[in-house]
């Protein structure tokens, strides 16, 4: 049981820890900094007020130990209280522990945000970067669970909430709107053609158009337009131009190439209804 009578503690506590937290990165080892790093929850979740949300709080972090140590450890840039030795292997860890998967839209923000601290080139990086794309293919095929984000803001309140702004990758819903908008421009797209629009027009449009967007829209009309001669005779050069839009390596895998599949799949168009031009 959590007790109340030490409120004027907790921050003396705390300074004590992040000074504590200095000295290990030093002199320390994975399995005592994963002490402190147990300890600062507890810390943290102290500070709350209510008996009872304190008791709920640090029963989640009590559950869920084994991934609130990957946490710690990207906030600390390096790996704590387990066996492994690189980030690399942590994220190939949590890629084939399905437990973890409702949660590792976490681990992702957090770690994209520290990820040029923890390691910014080489061979390592390319292993962290390989492992960080095989979770964001688990992320957007996972319904994620939202248990521990309020928890995550109270353990580590300074960093939380830039890492989710910046590199949260988009929820299930957010999906679904972009797909609606896709699908609408495949649509309008189509009815353009079928009014025998040039395809010089469409080709304009597309450029118009957000990079990863173009994209998806691109591989519907080149899959509508195989037998339209004018079409073909632009279409390599058209999504080259696409492609060099889409300059961030993050998003030509992952959610978007996701959200491609399902457009491939579902789309209300129907092709046979395009005129041969």
């Amino acid at each position: 049981m959590i007790s109340d009578g030490y409120d004027d503690d907790w921050g003396q506590l705390e300074t004590e820890l992040e000074e504590q937290f200095l000295k290990e990165g030093v002199e320390g080892n994975p399995y005592s900094s994963e002490i402190y790093c147990l300890f600062h929850a507890f810390v943290k979740i102290g500070q709350l007020e209510g008996i009872d949300e304190k008791e709920h709080k640090f029963w989640l972090v009590c559950k869920h130990w084994d991934f609130f140590r990957f946490l710690y450890s990207v906030m600390l840039l390096r790996v704590v209280g387990c066996g492994f030795t690189n980030f690399a292997s942590v994220g190939n860890n949590l890629k084939i522990t399905p437990s973890y998967h409702p949660y590792l839209h976490l681990f992702y923000s957090a770690i994209m945000g520290s990820k040029e601290e923890i390691c910014c080139r080489g061979t390592k990086r390319e292993k962290l970067d390989r492992s960080l794309a095989d979770l964001r293919e688990i992320i957007v095929s996972t319904p994620r669970s939202e248990e521990l984000d309020e928890l995550c803001l109270i353990l580590f309140p300074d960093k939380w909430k830039k890492y989710m702004a910046t590199h949260r990758l988009k929820t299930y819903r957010e999906l679904e709107e972009e797909l609606k908008r896709i699908n609408a421009q495949i649509i309008t797209l189509a009815e353009q053609l079928s009014n025998t629009i040039s395809v010089d027009v469409i080709a304009q449009k597309l450029l118009d158009l957000p990079p990863q967007t173009a994209r998806a829209v691109f591989l519907e009309l080149n899959a509508m337009l195989m037998g339209n001669k004018a079409w073909i005779k632009i279409q390599e050069e058209l999504y080259g131009r696409i492609l060099a839009r889409t300059n961030n390596p993050e998003m030509k895998i992952g959610h978007v190439d996701q959200l491609i599949a399902v457009a491939e799949s579902n789309s209300n168009v129907t092709h046979t209804n395009i005129e041969k031009k």
